[in-house]
């Protein structure tokens, strides 16, 4: 097993499952903020952690949401 921040960004997306809900949260935050690839990645990754302190497999948009709160707060 890989760390999180070990693992490459195609493994992240291939290892990233998000339902329609998670999607949608992630689109409309791509569109309202200057949000990059790069940013995408950071934001999969501290959901992926998020869900993993909640011994979950899948990201869910709380997690997603949590993950864009933090990040967001740091581009202002």
């Amino acid at each position: 097993n890989q760390l999180n921040g070990q693992i490459n960004n195609k493994y992240l997306e291939d290892i990233t499952t998000l339902n329609s809900e998670s999607k949608e949260i992630l689109q409309q935050a791509l569109e309202r903020s200057s949000l990059s690839t790069r940013g995408v990645h950071k934001i999969l990754r501290v959901a992926r952690t998020i869900a993993d302190m909640r011994h979950s497999e899948s990201i869910d948009k709380e997690d997603i949401t949590e993950a864009l709160q933090y990040r967001l707060s740091n581009i202002k």
